[in-house]
């Protein structure tokens, strides 16, 4: 085997087992999310998008299917490998006008279900770093 194909050989495998690393923090920090994002109607939660690149997208104003204000059950977890190899960056996103609100716990109109979730955000990611670690 020539050394060009065994470079090939190998920048593959490196790239694939990069991918497992990055895919399985993604994985982890989804999970804990889907855990610890508070749930009134559960819009917030149902907001929580992962694609690859650096900015966001828009916010779903889409109502649930069954004409109430409320969703229920989980999210769909994300499907990683439709992405391509050679992403270099994956982000979650959340783009419901008050997500920093409810991160921040500075709530106009607090519930039993909103009180006590500030950081969650952060919480989710301290976490799924030591999952993953």
């Amino acid at each position: 085997m020539s050394f060009e194909r065994q470079a090939m050989h190998m920048y593959e495998y490196i790239a694939n087992e990069v991918k497992k690393i990055n895919n399985n923090y993604v994985y982890a920090i989804w999970d804990e999310l889907m855990d610890k994002t508070p749930v009134d109607t559960g819009t917030l939660k149902f907001n929580w998008r992962v694609a690859p690149g650096e900015s966001g997208g828009t916010y779903n104003k889409l109502r649930p299917k069954d004409g109430t204000k409320n969703y229920y059950g989980e999210p769909t977890r994300p499907n990683l490998e439709k992405y391509p190899q050679n992403w270099k960056q994956m982000r979650i996103y959340n783009n419901t006008p008050y997500i920093m609100d409810v991160e921040k716990n500075n709530y106009k109109n607090p519930t039993a279900k909103t009180a006590g979730n500030r950081d969650f955000i952060k919480n989710s990611v301290a976490a799924a770093k030591l999952r993953v670690s």
